[in-house]
């Protein structure tokens, strides 16, 4: 198994103790750039793919998907 496997499956798994590095990486994985402009400051973070899909999540607190 590879780390991007035993990454992705250490996610699906709901830890509480998954970081922000971990996650990153993994939607880096999958072709997700970080965003840096507008308002995606302090622990706001706005990630997108190609296909101008957003992925935003808040550092400490929750995620969503648009």
């Amino acid at each position: 198994m590879s780390r991007k496997e035993k990454l992705i499956s250490r996610l699906l798994s709901v830890p509480k103790d998954f970081t922000w590095e971990e996650l990153a990486k993994v939607l880096t994985n999958f072709g997700y750039e970080e965003f840096t402009g507008g308002k995606t400051g302090g622990l706001r973070r706005k990630f997108i793919d190609q296909n101008k899909k957003y992925y935003w999540s808040t550092q400490a607190t929750s995620c969503q998907y648009y």
